[in-house]
């Protein structure tokens, strides 16, 4: 028998159970809150044979640590250090989550989170580390303050909010501090997404649901974390000894909804330019197309796109191509010839090439580094 235990709202329990069924095993699974307490668990190893669990606070990785039966935690908050974990791959989402905003033109990011979640902390830093100059701030809010404390948080949010330039990106923990962050912009009278995007992390479709605005959020893939989980689980309690690991899930995208539903721009020949680049980039569009196809010369074009986005429509044109191919080596069994095809190159020559340029990397190298 299996105990699980939740760790939000989503269906990532239901999710572990498809590992499960595949196997020939009768399972019988258990989930719920756990409790941590000495006597509850001296009782596990006698009533479960493995343990999936989120654990958030310091006191449950030592508990967890401590157990004698095969365990595996999907949460990174605080890792331990003798339990395997299946956790998201916090790097992979900052820069995701900047990918998404550069892609819309913008030039301006804030990131909010707590200062006591290292999820939190990586994300920014590889949010950050992708922004290169840009303008960038940061709000780390004290989650372990007194409940009355929580109106004093709020408004420093909406201080934060009002010193923000139009036109700026806000990449969010997770979806709770997205919805946060929205409720107070719109309670402020700060508009999203036309002022400030907020994009968030996790997917929760009640979240979304519930915040003012939908939320753009980037899903983290909890099925491929709940299988795998799963998974680890299943080997461990068939082999013992199975040495301990650290998995990192890289995220599926961004889904995206009303709260990034925007683009930095005031220029609407250039934001629709942007947009044909997007669909027809990996189909082999070139700058002459894109003039002809808004009906101004290749010269006047060119100038605008610069001015609006400090870029070269090849430029944009080039980081469409290189998005598409390193999320095909990242999450595809793909061939580098076909990836290729697929990224509107004429040759796997001059994919390579290219592919070196802008990561430094070839993609042979760069796939097996991933």
């Amino acid at each position: 028998m299996l105990r699980m235990t939740p760790c939000t709202c989503n269906d990532w329990c239901a999710v572990r159970l498809s590992f499960f069924r595949e196997q020939s095993t009768v399972w019988q699974v258990r989930w719920g809150r756990l409790n941590f307490s000495e006597q509850a668990l001296a009782e596990l190893h006698k009533r479960f044979d493995g343990l999936i669990c989120f654990a958030v606070q310091p006191m449950e990785k030592a508990a967890l640590e401590a157990l004698d039966i095969p365990v595996v935690n999907v949460s990174s908050s605080n890792l331990p250090i003798h339990v395997t974990s299946i956790i998201p791959d916090d790097d992979a989402i900052g820069r995701l989550a900047a990918n998404h905003f550069q892609q819309a033109l913008y030039h301006s990011f804030a990131f909010v989170g707590a200062e006591s979640h290292p999820f939190a902390r990586s994300r920014a830093a590889a949010f950050k580390a992708c922004l290169q100059s840009d303008p960038y701030v940061e709000l780390w809010l004290n989650d372990k303050h007194p409940a009355h404390s929580y109106e004093l948080s709020n408004q420093r949010i909406i201080q934060f909010l009002q010193s923000l330039p139009r036109n700026t990106g806000v990449f969010a923990a997770n979806d709770i501090f997205a919805r946060r962050i929205c409720e107070l912009a719109i309670e402020s009278d700060i508009s999203v997404p036309n002022t400030i995007a907020i994009l968030g992390v996790d997917a929760e479709e009640m979240i979304s649901l519930s915040s003012p605005v939908s939320l753009s959020s980037i899903d983290i893939d909890s099925y491929g974390i709940g299988y795998q989980a799963a998974k680890h689980l299943h080997r461990q309690i068939q082999q013992p000894e199975s040495p301990v690991t650290v998995s990192r899930i890289p995220p599926k995208g961004v889904l995206s909804a009303a709260s990034t539903d925007h683009l930095a721009t005031e220029d609407e020949m250039v934001a629709r330019v942007v947009q044909l680049i997007r669909i027809h980039a990996c189909n082999g569009i070139n700058v002459p197309q894109l003039a002809t196809h808004v009906g101004i010369s290749r010269r006047v074009l060119e100038r605008r796109f610069r001015k609006a986005t400090g870029k070269s429509l090849n430029e944009q044109i080039n980081k469409v191509r290189m998005d598409r191919a390193i999320a095909l080596l990242e999450k595809s069994q793909l061939s580098i010839s076909q990836i290729a095809e697929q990224c509107g190159f004429a040759s796997v020559y001059y994919f390579s090439r290219a592919f070196k340029q802008s990561t430094g990397r070839s993609p042979k190298f760069f796939r097996a580094g991933n």
